[in-house]
């Protein structure tokens, strides 16, 4: 019997200051067969793989789901049981990348091709062309403001593109310290 689904994903973001999350991004879709009945509450077999613009498999990976009541599934593409490839390995940056699923109803590994879809940008990766400079907000916690040799924080750091200085607004080395230091610490 040829089944049927219906899928949609979602990007993660996959860059945070805080820790480095999962290489992975989400997928959810709705499991049903020809007649278009969800299959609810059943074990379902996905075989997931990424393809580069020319249809090669990059990577590929088989997840084993559960559905719930309303055939819902829910994944994480990059954590499955690895068939092929390496998702580290994925260059994002080159080519259009596209998804092809293909499920089986029964919970094994007899699969019916469901389709590809392009991977799209999501809102955080789209933001993240906004940032002029590259630097995050802050430095130690500081505010950043923009002047005309770059920025500056309230802790007196500049950067005038080439050079930092600490205490210094027009530094001439790669690093300038202006003013009294104190090292601290046993060795």
């Amino acid at each position: 019997m040829k089944h049927l689904i219906t899928a949609f994903f979602t990007m993660l973001s996959l860059a945070t200051f805080a820790q480095s999350p999962p290489e992975a991004f989400s997928y959810q879709g709705v499991a049903r067969d020809n007649g278009g009945n969800v299959l609810a509450n059943q074990l379902i077999g996905l075989r997931i793989a990424i393809q580069d613009g020319i249809g090669a498999d990059l990577y590929v990976e088989r997840h084993t789901l559960t559905t719930n009541d309303f055939g819902l599934f829910n994944t994480a593409i990059g954590t499955g049981i690895i068939i092929s490839g390496s998702f580290a390995s994925i260059d994002w940056s080159s080519d259009n990348h596209y998804v092809n699923v293909r499920i089986d109803p029964t919970g094994g590994t007899s699969y019916v091709n469901l389709g590809i879809s392009q991977l799209l940008s999501v809102p955080y990766a789209l933001h993240s062309k906004s940032s002029e400079d590259g630097m995050p907000d802050g430095i130690m916690g500081q505010t950043l403001r923009a002047n005309a040799s770059g920025w500056e924080t309230t802790t007196n750091l500049y950067n005038d593109g080439t050079n930092v200085g600490i205490g210094s607004t027009l530094p001439s080395e790669k690093l300038e310290v202006n003013g009294n230091v104190a090292i601290t610490g046993s060795s």
